[in-house]
């Protein structure tokens, strides 16, 4: 005797009117119990989430000294907790935004003097 499940086929119920709605009960498919069992994801423990306010704190010193936000992503933007994985995610992104923003500067600054030492060389 081996213990597969035995399946039924499901039995449809058309809807109703309006009007016999309540008069009316649905039959709901039978579904062995094995399959909800493999179906079924794995309950995580309601543990609470650590904080860690100094991540913030780093942060937004990173405005003062960028170079702050390059350690960040290093440290936490691998992390498997996702407070921490977010603050790590937040450092690149203002990290590439500042890098960004330095490359429109230099090229804005040197830019216009190479320009002008190209007239005044060749002209």
């Amino acid at each position: 005797m081996s213990s597969q499940p035995v399946y039924t086929q499901p039995q449809y119920v058309a809807y109703p009117s309006m009007d016999q709605y309540e008069q009316q009960q649905y039959e709901v498919p039978l579904v062995p119990q094995s399959l909800y069992v493999q179906q079924m994801l794995p309950v995580q423990e309601n543990k609470k989430s650590e904080k860690h306010p100094i991540i913030g704190l780093f942060f937004f010193l990173g405005f003062i000294f960028p170079l702050i936000w390059l350690v960040q992503i290093i440290i936490y933007a691998f992390k498997s907790n996702l407070h921490v994985k977010v603050w790590g995610l937040r450092a690149l992104c203002a990290f590439l935004f500042y890098c960004l923003l330095t490359l429109v500067g230099f090229l804005i600054l040197f830019g216009i003097n190479l320009n002008q030492c190209y007239e005044h060389r060749y002209h």
